[in-house]
């Protein structure tokens, strides 16, 4: 039986419950059988998280420049060195190509360097309006032209400073009189896939925080 995108080691998140009830929790593929997955059991203070046999999972993982995603039961749970749940094999896994990647509103600090100036003098600080894995769309002190090569230097919270490459699609005059500023719509062109991989796991921590405090749905 083909594996397509499952692969062991694969980093995944474990998501159970609904509403306030609902949990995410971080784990990894072990084992891939013909009919169940082994994963390793979520850890919550040093200790195993073991989920009862029947519960219902949503599991969703980065990879191939796609988020991939499934529904799985739990079948059972193992201890020992190694505390891992078995869980039910997917019959179907869906994939969420680049161009539909999800945007979130959020707001961070970012320096916007134009990679065609001759020097410092192309950088200025900008601020995002909303981020994701494909792009991100800032408030600038200045215009730049659609087309404009720019790196951006975003730091996220609890994260090292990420960088991305990308040019301009959109630049759209904001603001009145002495609070004159434009909006920046930026597309990606050249990020680490690891880098990536990071900012859209912080677009799903915030959409989770957002549901959690009751304003997202």
């Amino acid at each position: 039986m083909s594996q397509g995108p499952l692969e062991i080691n694969q980093l995944i998140e474990l998501e159970v419950g609904t509403g306030e009830q609902r949990e995410t929790h971080r784990s990894r593929i072990e084992e891939i059988g013909e009919r169940t997955l082994l994963v390793a059991a979520p850890m919550r203070h040093g200790v195993p998280v073991y989920l009862a046999g029947g519960t219902e999972v949503y599991v969703r993982f980065v990879r191939d420049r796609g988020l991939f995603s499934f529904a799985a039961r739990v079948v059972g749970s193992r201890g020992g060195t190694l505390p891992m749940l078995e869980l039910t094999r997917p019959v179907r896994i869906a994939r969420t190509e680049r161009r539909a990647w999800v945007r979130m509103a959020t707001v961070l600090q970012c320096r916007c360097r134009r990679l065609d100036a001759a020097s410092d003098s192309g950088d200025m600080e900008a601020t995002t309006i909303n981020l994701g894995g494909g792009g991100a769309l800032l408030t600038a002190p200045a215009p730049l032209e659609p087309g404009t090569p720019v790196r951006l230097t975003m730091r996220l919270p609890d994260e090292v400073p990420v960088e991305a490459d990308g040019e301009v699609l959109r630049c759209e005059a904001a603001g009145a009189g002495g609070r004159r500023y434009w909006h920046l719509a930026v597309r990606f062109v050249d990020i680490q896939e690891k880098v990536r991989e990071h900012l859209i796991r912080f677009v799903f921590q915030r959409q989770r925080e957002l549901i959690r405090r009751g304003m997202l749905r």
